[in-house]
């Protein structure tokens, strides 16, 4: 699996973004980065749905995104 930094840094997200993406305290998101815990299995079928679908990011963000209907 890809390191879970090189995905934040693909996305082109900060930390805190990240952490916020996936609904985690910061900490806990830099122990999983820093390799201190262990990274839950949810955690990376959710940044694949990130990387995959346009707006998940923002959705996940709680941003506004338009629908195309």
């Amino acid at each position: 699996m890809e390191p879970l930094k090189d995905i934040r840094l693909r996305l082109g997200l900060t930390q805190r973004k990240m952490a916020q993406a996936l609904n985690t305290p910061l900490s806990t998101y830099l122990k999983w980065e820093q390799g201190k815990r262990r990274v839950p299995g949810i955690v990376y079928a959710i940044i694949h749905l990130i990387g995959k679908y346009k707006g998940a990011l923002e959705f996940l963000l709680g941003k506004p995104f338009k629908s195309k209907r």
